[in-house]
């Protein structure tokens, strides 16, 4: 025979079960969220990534062209020199 002791056990384990699936919906949600986040960060560090790689091809021409730039200017000053020695 069930008991009213029986009925309020089995009570207090249903409201202890419910509150454990309620907790695991919580993280199951919080997970997806932060899933989400995570794959807009990749994202956006891609994004950033393609900026830099672009910003350092850029400097890396302008300072290649400095450095021919002083390259031939040391050639003509070394030139002009050379002339007027003459």
């Amino acid at each position: 025979m069930v008991t009213e002791t029986d009925l309020k056990r089995l009570e207090d384990k249903l409201d202890k079960l419910t509150d454990a699936v309620m907790r695991l919906v919580i993280l199951e949600e919080r997970q997806t969220h932060q899933t989400e986040q995570i794959a807009k960060l990749n994202e956006t560090c891609a994004q950033q990534q393609t900026q830099i790689n672009y910003v350092d091809r850029r400097l890396e021409k302008w300072i290649n062209r400095g450095i021919g730039a002083w390259g031939l200017a040391s050639a003509v000053y070394l030139a002009v020199e050379l002339l007027i020695k003459r």
